[in-house]
């Protein structure tokens, strides 16, 4: 597991920690195959108010709001949140 910090619009910051999540798939009649993202739990601090998001990345660079990939991200809040990761990871931290 990982943790940084991130910055946000409107004065506010995030304490962002991840590690892997792996869901296992039980087909009826094939191996067993596990599936693994990159879960991020982050809490924004802005006003005095902590507000706790999770979102999730596939190995292929899409993005969730749940560990199954079938909530994309709909939030003005989510998206600068993502973006946010998105810049500092390749910044190498």
């Amino acid at each position: 597991m990982g943790h940084f910090t991130i910055f946000l619009p409107e004065e506010k910051k995030a304490d962002v920690r991840w590690g892997m999540v792996h869901k296992m798939q039980f087909p009826l009649f094939r191996k067993n195959k596990s599936e693994s993202k990159i879960g991020y739990v982050i809490h924004v601090t802005g006003e005095g108010i902590k507000t706790e998001y999770r979102l999730f990345k596939s190995p292929n660079g899409e993005w969730f709001k749940d560990p199954e990939g079938k909530t994309e991200l709909n939030d003005s809040m989510l998206i600068s949140i993502k973006n946010a990761i998105i810049e500092k990871e390749l910044s190498g931290q």
